[in-house]
């Protein structure tokens, strides 16, 4: 079972980031990063719910509904979310509730469906989505990043 200092924290967590200067500044540009951000704290929040309460209704609508969010936002990062999620569903004892399982592949099929569909009429397919998404984002590869980041946190980019 989840504690309630679990669950408690998770929810007092989710607002922390809104007063964050990256939320400041790009929060209004719809920039996924920050919404991937909100539906996952959502789905691992209403996850914990469930677990802990039971399955409500309301819960699973929510899960699936905030799983469907960040992959709708971010495919790539709503499957990153949903896996997780089912280990634990698998893994833990206490958790192994096919509700739980089914609201976390309804979210993620239902807006994954949609992307898929999207790759083929818009881009010509999956692999060609992301080749065009790797080239717009600088190839997607793992990077050691941070002195990008540490340059951009001392003030306009310069080039």
């Amino acid at each position: 079972m989840v504690d309630a200092p679990i669950a408690l924290g998770a929810s007092r967590a989710a607002p922390t980031p809104a007063a964050t200067m990256p939320v400041i500044d790009y929060g209004n540009q719809v920039m996924p990063n920050l919404w991937v951000a909100f539906g996952a704290v959502a789905a691992v929040g209403l996850f914990l719910r469930a677990t802990k309460e039971g399955p409500r209704p309301g819960y699973l609508v929510g899960l699936a509904c905030a799983v469907g969010w960040v992959t709708l936002v971010r495919a790539p990062d709503g499957a990153l979310l949903a896996l997780p999620l089912l280990a634990a569903v698998v893994w833990v004892r206490a958790w192994r509730r096919p509700a739980l399982a089914t609201a976390v592949v309804g979210g993620l099929a239902a807006e994954l469906t949609e992307w898929v569909i999207e790759s083929y009429v818009r881009f010509g397919g999956v692999t060609q989505r992301l080749a065009d998404s790797s080239v717009i984002e600088g190839g997607m590869r793992l990077t050691w990043n941070v002195g990008n980041a540490l340059r951009s946190a001392n003030g306009q980019a310069r080039t």
